[in-house]
């Protein structure tokens, strides 16, 4: 069952059925992504020796993408949604997952997973990830951060589970899937709202080659709205261990230039490039490259024990010599261990001190060799060149009795770089960002221009920051989006296929109301359900309550679906089923539900209406335009329980189903999938009591409602029948099942 993780795999063993369904139509929620997002490129046509795949349907990552131990157990609650390129040749498949906010968390080529481990205890995937975010300059103090992530918060304000950016929208159809997110807050908790919608659509464009539309929409209101003055588009970076390299393409070289050694993010006097001077790329690469190779010059050290430049004169008592003294040991211990490697530790003669070394998660990858025979081995990362002047720390994956075997006592080291990976087996992934002129820059004018910043972090943390950072306006109403691409393939040739992208990038700027949109319909027929649809309500008994559009608009704000359990908010604020903490600053917590302790809101756009108009529907419970008496489980006995909704774990209804107190099953072909696939008895409820029946507690029966996570109340198993059907309609779309069974009595 999707988004169904949760549920005992004893529970999902009671339901057996065979499904084959085609459905044709579209959505209200397709029309809120497609009319927001641009046109893409005409070279993107999906074409290529491949094919693309996506699903919903969460399963562990861990065994391709080893994540921090930390933080692997909450990648269930940050999972949206999956997407893969298949392609006959590997280099160019590669597989993505989604977050809730619609950013990406996980990044797998044939290189590894790229994205990285999370080591990071209050970030899981809300910093290390592909995302973008936004910024006010005019409120972002560091007492009082703004900083608007798509991906959602930090792990903050007692929160056990992360809290993602709420998805408002999804589609996944054709080659490509597309997400709407409401954009939190990262810092809490804050005094500050949010107003950043995030579109974004990832297409596959065939051969290794993604198109990626980064849309950042101001929802908030004038006057009182806050405009963003910076922001990341996207802001992301690489696992270093598994693309060691970064070369950024250079006007002025004519290719690429990069870094034997990656300076730290915070040096931003060598982390920081405008566009305008590269040639639209950057490439990220598995191994070292020949644009970077250059011979190592030992290092010197000074009387407190760091890493200098050598002196022109005298520099021979200062330069390191590593000749050894004693044998080698491993140091075990879990904080010295780098890739899952265990420190080496050589005692050698005394010399220079320097506590500092050449760390992988810099980009230093280094070749020692023994002159005397010969001997080399990789190294992985040099913790400290001269530990107290009398010890070498280092990474390597050779064995310890192979080291100890080749280089004796009094035998001295020679330090290279590692010799470049042939090209055609060097791997790549490269980010096409253009070169910062698509837009015409008009509407930049006295602000700075759009820019590459870079860099290092901990070792630890196993990362090399990558981010585009752009400083336009974005007010109230406006809309900024940036097209760009993301290419996974052998690194020989991978400069051409970039540049034939570049001009693809765009960038764009939309005022509000300049975006055509569709007509939205609200239908219900008793204001307590409803549903939208981009056709008038088709029938009787469920009318027309209110009209929107799929767009923004002079007069139109957003109109949002909430629900905090049983509880129901339709309107244009999102943080209306929240609790507003009275104290001297005030907090929004939109990830608690006020009237619900323990239970997390859930939202849905419904497109963008006219203050009010809907208002009938205030406390309105989002599901189908179809009135009760139309839908698939339709109760039919005399007592009204249409009210008789439940938030039950399904883990908490273990006790009951293994004593027969409750009994579960599949839908069979009134399944409708992803939305409604499992009923649920449940005996002596006390629900039918309080809508009217005399007789005493009865067994109930709810479906599940797999969006909102609830039970929904179908009808007394008394009077319940279960009818089966060929063809059911739900809103504009048309499902047909065929083969359908259940393995359950009915």
């Amino acid at each position: 069952m999707t988004g169904a993780s949760d549920k005992p795999s004893h529970i999902q063993m009671l339901i057996f059925f065979s499904l084959f369904l085609t459905a044709s139509c579209t959505t209200f929620e397709d029309a809120i992504l497609d009319d927001m997002l641009g046109s893409s490129s005409p070279l993107c046509t999906g074409s290529g020796l491949g094919s693309t795949s996506f699903n919903y349907k969460f399963t562990s990552s861990e065994n391709t993408s080893r994540w921090a131990s930390m933080n692997s157990k909450y990648e269930k609650d940050v999972f949206l949604a999956e997407m893969s390129h298949d392609d006959e040749n590997p280099n160019r498949s590669w597989r993505l997952r989604f977050g809730k906010g619609g950013n990406i968390y996980s990044f797998v080529g044939a290189y590894g997973e790229s994205v990285p481990p999370q080591y990071h205890n209050l970030a899981p995937w809300n910093d290390e990830v592909w995302q973008a975010v936004a910024v006010s300059l005019n409120y972002n103090q560091p007492q009082t951060p703004y900083y608007i992530h798509q991906a959602g918060d930090y792990l903050k304000d007692n929160l056990e589970t992360p809290f993602t950016s709420p998805t408002l929208a999804k589609s996944c159809k054709d080659n490509q899937c597309s997400f709407l997110s409401w954009g939190q807050q990262a810092h809490i908790p804050t005094s500050w709202r949010s107003s950043a919608f995030y579109y974004t659509r990832y297409k596959d464009c065939g051969e290794g080659v993604l198109e990626v539309e980064w849309s950042i929409h101001n929802v908030a209101s004038l006057p009182e709205g806050h405009n963003f003055q910076y922001y990341n588009v996207p802001w992301g970076g690489v696992r270093t261990s598994a693309l060691t390299k970064m070369l950024i393409s250079s006007k002025d070289a004519g290719g690429y230039t990069g870094f034997q050694t990656t300076p730290p993010y915070s040096d931003t006097t060598q982390t920081i490039r405008n566009l305008d001077v590269t040639l639209g790329y950057t490439t990220f690469t598995q191994k070292q490259v020949k644009e970077l190779e250059s011979n190592f010059t030992m290092p010197c050290g000074n009387a407190a024990g760091s890493e200098v430049p050598c002196p022109q004169t005298g520099a021979e008592d200062q330069t390191l010599r590593l000749v050894k003294s004693a044998s080698c040991t491993l140091m075990e211990a879990e904080a010295q261990r780098q890739l899952g490697l265990p420190l080496t530790s050589c005692p050698i003669e005394s010399t220079v001190t320097i506590s500092t070394g050449c760390e992988y998660h810099k980009g230093c990858s280094l070749v020692f060799t023994n002159p005397s025979n010969g001997f080399s081995m990789p190294v992985q990362g040099v913790s400290s060149w001269a530990w107290k002047g009398t010890k070498i720390l280092f990474w390597t994956q050779v064995p310890l009795d192979e080291v100890n075997a080749n280089w004796a006592t009094g035998e001295s080291l020679v330090v290279s770089y590692s010799p470049a990976e042939d090209p055609k087996k060097n791997l790549a992934l490269t980010l096409v960002h253009g070169v910062g002129s698509e837009h015409g820059q008009s509407w930049t004018l006295n602000r700075p221009k759009a820019r590459l910043r870079y860099g290092a972090t901990n070792v630890a943390r196993d990362y090399t920051v990558f981010t585009v950072e752009a400083f336009s306006v974005i007010r109230p109403g406006q809309t900024y989006a940036f097209r760009q691409y993301f290419i996974s393939d052998a690194f020989e040739g991978m400069q051409g296929k970039a540049s034939r992208w570049v001009n693809q990038t765009s960038q764009r700027f939309y005022s509000a109301g300049t975006r055509a949109g569709r007509d939205i319909f609200l239908c219900s027929c008793d204001n307590r359900t409803f549903g939208a649809t981009l056709q008038e309500c088709d029938n009787e008994k469920s009318v027309k309550v209110c009209a929107g559009s799929s767009t923004p608009g002079t007069g139109r704000k957003p109109l949002f679906a909430i629900q905090c359990g049983d509880i129901s908010y339709v309107g244009s604020d999102p943080y209306s089923l929240a609790p507003w903490a009275e104290n001297s600053s005030g907090y929004w917590k939109p990830y608690i539900c006020a009237s619900r302790p323990g239970l997390r809101p859930t939202w849905r756009l419904l497109g963008y209406f006219a203050e009010g108009a809907c208002a009938v529907l205030s406390s309105a419970r989002f599901g189908s335009e179809k009135c009760p008496s139309e839908l698939p489980w339709a109760q039919s006995g005399p007592y009204d329980i249409s009210v008789c909704y439940e938030t039950w774990s399904w883990a908490s209804l273990v006790p009951a189903v293994k004593d027969g107190q409750a009994t579960t099953g599949g839908l069979g072909e009134l399944m409708v999938p992803g939305w409604y696939e499992v009923w649920l008895c449940m005996r002596d409820h006390v629900c039918p009591m309080a809508a009217g029946r005399t007789a005493g507690p009865a067994t109930m029966c709810f479906v599940f409602d797999e969006r909102e996570k609830l039970f929904v109340p179908w009808d007394l198993a008394e009077t319940l029948m279960i009818k089966g059907t060929r063809l059911r309609n739900f809103g504009s779309c048309s499902f047909r099942r065929f083969n359908v069974r259940s393995d359950h009595p009915q």
